[in-house]
């Protein structure tokens, strides 16, 4: 089968120490505990027609909708795993407030690929599952599309692309689905274990961006957040705009303990199935411009690979030991409504026996009272 991930780019995010120690994550990911208590992830959060997806798919090889009519209206998990073989498995995760219908509907949204150009019909294929497409539908969803790419150059790591952070309502979206978008996106930015990628849009004033004040209200000291500057090529050189995102860059206004990172689009105007070397145009464009000044580790897409392999490592490292300790905490928690539900009853003697001594026992001063005479 056909990898839908380059392993070129995919190297910086290996390390044996680091596989070791995401092997235990992407073990406990595969039980379904994520399903129950957070799990240490790279989430790309941003406004509407911010980059995040293009950074997203830049980061994993994976190919996301990139233009501005194909936005993102779901989130999108994207796990890469270890394995002998390459595939590719992709599935959907029901939104809590689903009812028990869709949800069984939903989980059975299963389809196993075999290269990348699959994916746009894919996209459309879990859209339509969601019910995005009906007349008079919500234009976005809270399940959840699950891609699992495996291979054996491929590193342990999972990676989400959230919705785009709408400003206000207008006739596509309504204003119960600004307000969906928020809770969805800010359900994970809240998560101490998740890692924020804060993409901004140089071609908007960064102060008139969401994503930063949400990032600055859940992590307000900038522990876990990287901010990411994308399409820096739009701004003209010299100007104003172009020296304040270049003091941004430099994390001297919105300041992250983490810092920021510049990385410059592939070109919107390319078609969708032209290959490109978007790395090469990257490094030609930094090489030129005034974002040059810059230290090499905070500009271009591959030193970014580098920097999030070493951040997420330290992520899962220091959360391992409150996960272990939420783990623990939840066995006996059901443990304990276990043994409060009495011994088990599987078998009709068991259930037979467990009626005979339960039900309640009249008193022998009644006994007969209620018969009806002959």
């Amino acid at each position: 089968m056909v990898s839908v991930t380059d392993p070129a780019k995919l190297e910086h995010l290996q390390t044996r120490e680091q596989i070791k120690l995401l092997d235990v994550i992407d073990a406990l990911r595969a039980e379904g505990l994520s399903e129950y208590t957070a799990l240490p992830q790279l989430i790309v959060c941003g406004d509407q027609s911010s980059g995040k997806s293009s950074v997203l798919e830049a980061i994993s090889g994976v190919p996301f909708p990139r233009k501005d009519a194909l936005c993102t209206r779901f989130a999108t998990e994207v796990i890469l795993r270890r394995a002998t073989d390459e595939f590719i498995s992709v599935s959907l995760v029901p939104g809590k407030t689903r009812s028990s219908q869709d949800r069984d509907i939903l989980s059975g949204f299963h389809h196993d690929l075999s290269s990348r150009e699959e994916f746009p019909e894919l996209f459309e294929k879990a859209k339509n599952a969601m019910g995005l497409d009906a007349l008079g539908s919500r234009a976005f969803s809270e399940d959840i599309l699950r891609v699992e790419v495996s291979g054996p150059t491929h590193p342990q790591l999972t990676v989400v692309d959230l919705p785009g952070l709408i400003h206000s309502e207008n006739k596509k979206q309504s204003a119960r689905d600004v307000s969906l978008v928020h809770k969805l996106v800010e359900s994970y930015m809240e998560s101490e274990r998740s890692i924020i990628l804060a993409v901004v849009s140089a071609m908007n004033e960064f102060a008139n961006q969401i994503v930063l004040k949400k990032a600055r209200d859940v992590d307000p000291e900038g522990k876990r957040t990287i901010g990411i500057i994308t399409k820096p090529d739009t701004l003209r050189v010299g100007t104003t705009l172009e020296r304040e995102f270049l003091a941004l860059a430099r994390n001297e206004d919105v300041k992250f303990e983490r810092g920021w990172h510049v990385v410059k689009n592939l070109d919107l105007g390319a078609d969708e199935g032209e290959t490109k070397d978007r790395d090469s145009e990257e490094s030609l464009f930094f090489e030129k411009s005034n974002f040059k000044s810059l230290p090499p580790s905070s500009i271009g897409i591959s030193s970014l690979r580098h920097r999030l392999s070493q951040v997420l490592f330290d992520q899962v490292r220091s959360e391992l030991p409150k996960l272990v300790e939420d783990i623990r905490s939840g066995i006996a928690t059901t443990r304990d409504g276990l043994d409060k539900l009495g011994p088990s009853r599987v078998t009709p003697q068991e259930a037979e026996s467990f009626f005979d001594k339960n039900q309640p026992r009249v008193p022998d001063t009644l006994q007969g009272c209620c018969q009806r005479p002959v």
